[in-house]
């Protein structure tokens, strides 16, 4: 005699148990995912605006300071704790004067005059 497969399909029907794990497991996720998205994806994203507002006043600034040709400040400190400041106009010159009192500060160790400033500033 043969043995029979029919015994195997003795075992009883689930029922809706797979659907109910499903359920469950679901709904896990999905608070998961709300939990997530409150404690880390909106603080995400505020800072994240935060930051390009930021960004955008920092470059405003800088176009307004171009445009309206407000000077640019120049400090310096020579070895002996002398201080120095020069206020240059223009992006390009203010750039400049600085690497003029940089290089003079790096060879001589003193600050140049404001006479050696504004000649290496109209000549830029």
């Amino acid at each position: 005699m043969r043995k029979r497969t029919t015994e195997l399909g003795d075992i009883p029907d689930p029922g809706c148990a797979p659907d109910v794990g499903e359920a469950i497991l679901v709904f896990i996720v999905a608070i998961v995912v709300v939990l997530f998205l409150i404690f880390f994806g909106i603080p995400f994203l505020i800072a994240l605006g935060e930051l390009l507002i930021v960004l955008a006043l920092a470059v405003a600034g800088l176009v307004g300071r171009v445009l309206f040709r407000r000077p640019w400040t120049v400090d310096a400190v020579s070895p002996d704790g002398e201080h120095t400041m020069w206020s240059v106009v223009g992006w390009g010159a203010s750039g400049a004067a600085r690497q003029f009192i940089a290089d003079r500060l790096a060879s001589a160790g003193t600050v140049p005059t404001d006479s050696e400033v504004d000649a290496v500033v109209l000549g830029s």
